[in-house]
């Protein structure tokens, strides 16, 4: 697991001697300046995709799913097309999963601040522009014009330059570890989502069923009514219950169709897509798996993998380059080198210039103290982020051991008991021994415990999502320096 930079790694990398030439004064001429700014910006390129490669490589390795930059070329029409085979298959949440990867704008979106950052990485190796000052002076007891021209470069960007690189390539190293972090949460939510989906599916599901034998035993109790077995009143309570069941279902409809648009969303498609309202995933939530996630040395794994912490490691190495290039430039900020020429009487006289600004008010003091401020503030979100993870790691440990053994619970002992218990009745109404009133409460007792198996099912598959969210590197609910 990679460590967070030491304060005295830090300084000791700030403290890194800068060695300054003696320019002779034929070398700030006109011409080499003027060339040096011809050349130089035919060698500079953005091409931020090569730091979105190192992202690709990191979900792939962590999720086994791949993601996409759309650039309007022919690989977009590929993952169009991958996308509408996915949707014409009823999907799982690993399909959807990789759907949002694949389609979502707003991950889109994201990915244009890593061709922010490598723009920035690329400009901290610039030169800054040199400036040209042409002047021209009128003699008032006449005479001829005399001209100036002078051209200038602040020079100590040269020396700078390779702080500033190292500044930018730990922030573009920061931003690809948020951007990681990013795409592993969507895919969590969506998965997270379509569980949902998958559990109002079942949830109504059963509630038709529950409607169907609540309208049979309403039925029966109406016959049994008329025959003299019950009263009015056993009768109106049948009623009642079959118009709060229908109600329910209802509810469930209506929750089904907001779960479905959730995922919709997450996956990327808009209402006018006409995909979207055709959709379907595979009915039901998946059973419980075999074999559970090991839970030795689950913090430190976590910790080795957060993303969160790699960011926050890379945020330090830049603020305490910022703070070495603060130190190294504080008293001459602006230093400036250059050429000039004047005409006087008909000849040119050209020679070297040079601007050094004098630290009389301004030493850099409030510029360093910032910046020592910024690195001393990486250094505690880093340690707060530490016991951050930790934390949502035993958290989710704990939510899943629960979430399993309620699941377990239900599955091998509840579901089990009502089963029999409805067959006994069955066999003590048919022997005349309890009432039909019995056993329809009975039934309903049972198809209660089945939609309490249900939830209980979702809460396993929801505390999962987190607990795989966490080790492939994302912590739900962090929010780590610079984010």
């Amino acid at each position: 697991m990679s460590t967070i930079p030491r304060r005295r790694d830090i300084d000791n990398a700030a403290a890194r001697p800068i060695y300054f030439i003696r320019l002779h004064p034929a070398v700030t001429c006109l011409p080499l300046i003027a060339a040096l700014a011809l050349i130089i910006p035919g060698c500079v390129t953005v091409n931020p995709h090569e730091s979105f490669a190192v992202i690709d490589r990191t979900i792939g390795d962590r999720t086994r799913q791949q993601i996409h930059w759309r650039s309007g070329s022919e690989e977009d029409d590929a993952v169009d097309q991958a996308i509408r085979e996915m949707l014409a298959q009823p999907l799982t949440a690993d399909a959807a999963a990789q759907i949002a990867l694949l389609n979502n704008r707003r991950l889109q979106a994201i990915y244009e601040d890593l061709g922010v950052a490598q723009a920035d990485l690329v400009q901290a190796g610039l030169l800054s522009n040199p400036t040209f000052s042409p002047s021209l002076l009128f003699p008032t007891a006449g005479g001829d014009l005399r001209p100036n021209l002078g051209l200038t470069q602040t020079f100590l960007d040269i020396f700078f330059i390779p702080l500033r690189k190292r500044v930018a390539e730990s922030r573009l190293a920061a931003a690809q570890q948020r951007i990681a972090d990013r795409v592993i949460a969507h895919a969590a939510n969506t998965r997270a989502a379509f569980y949902r989906v998958q559990a109002d599916m079942q949830a109504v599901s059963l509630l038709r069923d529950i409607t169907a034998s609540t309208r049979e035993s309403l039925d029966t109790v109406r016959q049994f009514r008329e025959a003299g077995s019950v009263t009015y009143l056993d009768v109106r309570n049948k009623e009642a219950l079959l118009e709060r069941v229908q109600m329910e279902l209802t509810r469930a409809d209506s929750q089904l169709d907001i779960s479905r648009e959730q995922v919709t969303v997450l996956m990327g498609l808009s209402g006018d897509d006409a995909d979207h309202a055709r959709w379907t995933a595979e009915p039901g939530l998946p059973q419980l798996p075999q074999d559970e996630i090991p839970m030795k040395e689950l913090e430190e794994r976590s910790l080795e993998n957060s993303l969160t912490l790699a960011a926050i490691r890379a945020d330090v190495d830049a603020a305490g380059g910022e703070l070495g290039m603060t130190e190294a430039s504080a008293l001459l900020p602006a230093a400036t080198a250059g050429a000039s020429a004047q005409r006087r009487s008909g000849e040119w006289f050209v020679g070297p210039s040079l601007s050094i600004p004098i630290p009389i008010f301004d030493q850099g003091q409030a510029v360093k103290a910032a910046a020592e401020h910024r690195l001393r503030q990486q250094h505690h979100s880093y340690e707060a982020a530490i016991a951050e993870v930790r934390s949502a790691s035993r958290t989710a440990a704990r939510r899943v051991r629960i979430a399993r053994e309620v699941a377990n619970h239900y599955r091998d002992v509840l579901l089990p008991l009502r089963e029999e218990i409805y067959e006994d009745s069955l066999l003590q109404f048919n022997a005349m021994n309890i009432s039909i009133l019995d056993l329809i409460a009975v039934r309903q007792q049972q198809m209660d415990t089945e939609r309490e198996y249900i939830e209980a099912l979702f809460d396993y598959w929801l505390a999962r999502t987190q607990l795989d969210q966490i080790l492939a590197g994302s912590t739900p609910g962090m929010t780590g320096a610079g984010q």
